[in-house]
């Protein structure tokens, strides 16, 4: 294991002249795939361990949703064709002839992630069929000396703490997502697009609205202009600074039957949507991978975010570093043998910080038992903890 700590390296986004983060919230597509991924390989890793006492070979990452078809009108519409979501991945799908109920584990996924994320109203059918059996080099349950072996060269990062900007707008999808109790028309597909220059936040804000609850365009546009006046005294952000619906027309406003562009205008993706810390940030350093449908128990693609958030909210709780960590695998080694670069914004005893990597790496077992068992906070898992159950 090599671990380098680099003082002073940690760039602190906050004294930048200008910043950019972006938040997709819980009825996006990419956010709806993100969460499918990340509870159907939870749902069958309970069930394997409940049936086998561990977690068999599994990484069901690669979840689409192909966006259906829908008119949406005032006061109403159709669902012409519904949204599909589509399960791609790899899974053991029986042992000794018995069959793992995949196909029961993908309904119950859909389903909960539906009805949490969206609403009743969004009802996606779904295919398991290009779940297929891994290759046998991988189907191996690589152990040494009890410790799992990563079945993948990955990276994963995180940061701590979230700057200004990215808190922000974390906190107005929330508030917009709460609001949604008392304000009947707003869906949940919710982006958020942030900038700051210097001081000066700037909001581009997209928000599906439910045509149930809109009459005509004319309300429309006054519940629009009540929203930015809203959001403007909640945030205290100038309401000319606040940017709502732009590609809206004259005669045509962002209307939804679901509150999801996934019923028509838009597909999702696992993996283009929020990183681990809940954004997206492209000043900050990031993995491209999927976090959700990994193996909690081997894939590093998985954990090692959560193991770099750990170690980079320990150092800032512990030492009041900013910091910011990147952890790297190589296939086939156990996953205790890698590789990290810690940066912080400050000089801190190295013989300390590696206490605090080392405490969080070895506390490998419980991170995982932590992830199936719906206790991390972190993005996608804080979004479907409540539906592992």
């Amino acid at each position: 294991m090599v671990m380098v700590f680099q003082k002073n390296g940690f760039v602190n986004i906050d004294n930048n002249l200008f910043e950019l983060s972006e938040i997709k919230g819980l009825g996006h597509p990419d956010t709806l795939s993100d969460s499918l991924a990340a509870l159907i390989s939870l749902l069958y890793s309970n069930y394997c361990i409940k049936k086998y006492g561990k977690i068999l070979h599994h990484n069901i990452d690669k979840v689409s949703i192909a966006g259906g078809v829908s008119n949406p009108v005032f006061n109403g519409g159709e669902i012409i064709e519904p949204a599909k979501v589509l399960f791609i991945g790899r899974a053991i799908r029986s042992v000794e002839n018995e069959e793992i109920p995949l196909k029961e584990l993908a309904m119950k996924s859909v389903k909960r992630v539906s009805l949490n994320n969206v609403g009743e109203k969004f009802n996606p059918d779904f295919s398991i069929e290009y779940v297929k059996r891994g290759s046998i080099d991988l189907i191996k349950n690589y152990v040494e000396n009890n410790v799992p072996r990563a079945n993948d060269t990955s990276f994963g990062t995180a940061w701590y703490p979230l700057s200004k900007l990215e808190n922000t707008i974390i906190n107005v999808e929330e508030f917009l997502q709460r609001l949604r109790k008392t304000e009947k028309f707003l869906g949940t597909d919710i982006k958020v697009m942030g900038r700051r220059k210097n001081d000066n936040i700037i909001l581009n804000i997209a928000v599906a609205f439910i045509s149930e609850y809109v009459n005509n365009m004319q309300e429309y546009n006054y519940l629009k202009k009540r929203l930015v006046s809203i959001i403007s005294k909640e945030f205290n952000i100038p309401e000319q600074n606040i940017f709502l619906n732009t590609a809206d027309t004259k005669e045509q406003g962002y209307l939804t039957i679901t509150g999801t562009s996934a019923e028509c205008g838009d597909d999702g993706q696992v993996g283009r949507g929020n990183r681990g810390n809940g954004v997206i940030s492209p000043g900050r350093p990031m993995t491209l991978e999927a976090i959700g449908g990994k193996n909690p128990n081997r894939h590093v693609g998985n954990f090692y975010n959560v193991w770099a958030y750990r170690i980079a909210k320990n150092l800032y709780e512990e030492f009041s570093v900013n910091a910011d960590v990147q952890i790297v695998s190589t296939i086939g080694k156990p996953i205790t043998e890698c590789d990290l670069l810690v940066r912080t914004d400050k000089e801190v005893n190295e013989k300390r910080m590696k206490e605090v990597c080392e405490r969080v790496i070895n506390d490998y077992a419980q991170i995982t038992k932590d992830i199936i068992n719906g206790r991390i906070k972190m993005y996608p898992f804080k979004l479907i903890n409540n539906l592992i159950k």
